[in-house]
C-alpha cells in the first residue's frame, strides 16, 4: 500500500495523498502563514506530542521535504468548484474538515489551478499505531477530528484527566497553537497527528481502538453540489463502526440542521448504529463539549445548534 505527500514549497500549501485511491476530498488544505510562537511550538512540542503517520520516509509531519509534482498538461481539467472562496463555499460557522485531488497554487500574485500528479511507491509498508501505547497512562482513548486550534481538545483534557485524547488536523497553524496550549497546561494525556483522517481510519489505527470520536463543526459544505464532500457519510460510519471499541459512541455537533438532519437519517439506517435518546445520560455527553470559536461563529449567524450522541447497537457483533 503506497503514500505519498507533495508540497509547493513557495507558498507552503500542502496535498496529502490518498491510499485507498479516493478521489472525492472533504476539505480544502489552505496552508496560511505560520506564526513565530507556532513555529516555535511546532520545533519543540511535536516531538513530545505529535505522532508521525509511517506512510513513507518522507512523511513523517510535520516536517516534509517532497517536492511539489504537477502535471501542467492537465492543469485546469480537473479542478473541483469551491463556491467561489476556495475553501468549499462555507459560509457557516462549521471549521473546513477535509481535502481535495486538486489544488490552487499561488505563484507570487498569479493564482494557478493545478492538477496534482502523484506517483504512488506501492512497495512501501504500513504499520498499524496503536494510539494506546503513544500515553504513559492507559486511560478510555477519545478521538477530535478536526481540532481546529485545539482550544476544545485542550479544554477536555484538562477537565477529563482519566481520559486520553487523540486529535487529529491536518492544517499547520492550528496543530502549532494546539502544541504551545498543550505544553503550557502541562498536559501528558492529549496527542496529535496530522493526516487526512479517513486514510488514518482506514489503513493506520487499530480497528477497536477507539472509545469515543467527536466531530464538533465539520465543514458541512452546504451546497447541494458539494454534498458528496461532507465528512460524514455511510461508508464513514462503516468505518467508524470497526474503529471503536464495542461500547463506543459518536458525538457529532453542526451548527447547519440540513447536515445533522442528514446524518441523523443515516444512523438511523445503519445496522450498527443508533442514536442515544434524550435523557440525563445524552445530556451528560453533550455537557462535557465546551462552547468552540466556531459555534459561537454559527449562533452569530443565527443558527441552531444540533448535538447528536451515536452509539453502538446493543446487539452489534460485527
Amino acid at each position: 500500500m503506497g503514500g505519498f505527500f507533495v508540497i509547493d514549497e513557495t507558498t507552503h500549501l500542502f496535498y496529502m495523498g490518498q491510499l485507498s485511491g479516493r478521489s472525492i476530498r472533504t476539505f480544502v488544505l489552505r496552508q496560511g502563514r505560520l506564526t513565530e510562537g507556532q513555529q516555535r511550538s511546532l520545533d519543540m512540542y511535536w516531538g513530545q506530542f505529535g505522532i508521525d503517520v509511517n506512510a513513507g520516509a518522507e512523511d513523517a509531519l510535520p516536517e516534509v521535504a517532497s517536492k511539489p509534482v504537477v502535471d501542467s498538461a492537465k492543469a485546469g481539467s480537473a479542478i473541483t468548484d469551491t463556491g467561489g472562496n476556495g475553501i468549499g463555499g462555507n459560509d457557516t460557522g462549521s471549521k473546513d474538515t477535509g481535502s481535495k485531488e486538486t489544488g490552487v497554487i499561488d505563484a507570487g500574485n498569479k493564482t494557478v489551478d493545478a492538477a496534482v500528479r502523484v506517483v504512488r511507491d506501492e512497495s512501501l509498508t504500513v504499520e498499524r499505531i496503536d494510539p494506546h501505547a503513544q500515553f504513559n497512562q492507559q486511560h478510555p482513548l477519545w478521538m477530535e477530528i478536526g481540532i481546529g486550534n485545539g482550544d476544545a481538545l485542550v479544554h477536555m483534557a484538562s477537565h477529563s484527566p482519566a481520559v486520553n485524547f487523540l486529535g487529529v488536523e491536518v492544517h499547520l497553524p492550528g496543530i502549532g497553537h494546539a502544541l504551545g496550549e498543550i505544553a503550557e497546561a502541562e498536559l501528558s494525556n492529549v496527542r496529535l497527528i496530522r493526516y487526512d483522517v479517513v486514510d488514518l481510519i482506514e489503513h493506520y489505527l487499530q480497528p477497536a481502538s477507539v472509545d469515543r470520536v467527536l466531530i464538533f463543526f465539520p465543514d458541512p459544505w452546504h451546497k447541494t453540489r458539494h454534498h458528496k464532500r461532507r465528512l460524514v457519510n455511510t461508508r464513514f460510519l462503516d468505518m467508524l463502526a470497526r474503529l471503536l471499541t464495542p461500547a463506543g459512541m459518536i458525538h457529532f455537533a453542526s451548527d447547519w440542521v440540513p447536515y445533522a438532519e442528514q446524518v441523523q437519517q443515516m444512523v438511523t439506517e445503519h445496522p450498527r448504529f443508533e442514536l442515544m435518546p434524550a435523557g440525563d445520560e445524552l445530556n451528560s455527553v453533550v455537557q462535557l463539549r465546551p462552547e468552540t470559536h466556531f459555534e459561537r461563529r454559527g449562533l452569530k449567524l443565527g443558527h441552531r445548534v444540533t448535538d447528536l450522541v451515536i452509539r453502538k447497537r446493543v446487539d452489534d457483533s460485527n
